[in-house]
Formats: structure tokens, C-alpha cells, sequence
């Protein structure tokens, strides 16, 4: 994750558990999405893969901070 993440990939992860000091935001930092609800993940894939300037801007957020 924290590798694709520095490249300026757009990562869509499950629901993290592993409390972070700095944790990642849903829509700004990566993408979260519900394992037990594959309409939840193709619902959101397809958003972006629609919006292609919200892929970027979520995309390359970790690489800009």
C-alpha cells in the first residue's frame, strides 16, 4: 500500500483497524471501501474511473504533502 500510494496511485483499501498517528481520509488520501459489500466497491470504482480529475486529485495527494 504505502509503496503504490508514492507513486501516485489511486489505493483502494478495506477498512483499516490499525490505529495510525496520522491516519488516512476516505476520499483524500486513498480510497475505503466495505469488503462484504461488492456493490460498495464497484460503485466507487466506477465513480472514479467516471471522474477522472477526482482519481487525480485523490491519486496524488500522499505524493504532494
Amino acid at each position: 500500500m504505502w509503496e503504490a500510494m508514492s507513486t501516485g496511485a489511486l489505493v483502494f483499501v478495506d477498512e483499516m483497524h490499525t490505529p495510525l498517528p496520522h491516519p488516512f481520509l476516505d476520499g483524500v488520501h486513498l480510497v475505503v471501501y466495505d469488503n462484504s459489500d461488492k456493490g460498495n466497491f464497484l460503485a466507487k470504482l466506477k465513480f472514479y474511473l467516471d471522474n477522472p480529475a477526482d482519481l487525480r486529485r485523490v491519486a496524488y495527494q500522499v505524493t504532494q504533502s
